[in-house]
């Protein structure tokens, strides 16, 4: 049962940036119920949509050995219909790629991928800034990985 709660809980922080306030707030309710079931301490109260970089920060850094999942979870949401869901997925791998300093170069060049491809195509100016953020940062990451190696 953790398992699954564990796999929902990408999909319930970024729907609580949906535009459709019932599904926000029912994936913030769902969040909560999710915490409760994972025994999680660190968020006793019910998310506000205000907090939700919060409640996302703490995600990846309770769960930092699942950053990578994440990531890959959030990517499914980078072509989502509502612009809302995409700044929400784009800026939900930006906070992930802090924590995928050990994952693979293959890793680090697909999430690249999906962000370039998504800022190929993208009008929305709030979500290309994101884009280009993110896969700065991620970059980042590969030229500091590629330096450790070489030394």
């Amino acid at each position: 049962m953790q398992k699954n709660v564990r796999e929902s809980l990408v999909p319930l922080v970024l729907h609580m940036s949906d535009e459709t306030e019932s599904v926000a707030k029912a994936s913030q309710e769902a969040l909560y119920v999710a915490a409760k079931v994972l025994k999680w301490k660190w968020l006793s109260h019910h998310p506000q949509a205000h907090e939700i970089w919060r409640t996302a920060e703490c995600l990846l850094e309770h769960d930092r050995s699942r950053a990578e999942k994440y990531a890959r979870q959030s990517m499914a949401y980078l072509q989502h219909a509502q612009v809302s869901v995409r700044v929400a997925a784009v800026r939900f791998i930006g906070l992930a790629a802090r924590y995928l300093k050990d994952s693979s170069k293959d890793t680090l060049q697909e999430i690249s991928d999906a962000l370039h491809r998504l800022g190929g195509g993208e009008e929305e100016p709030e979500v290309l800034s994101l884009v280009y953020q993110s896969i700065y940062i991620l970059i980042s990451i590969q030229t500091r990985t590629r330096q450790r190696r070489t030394l």
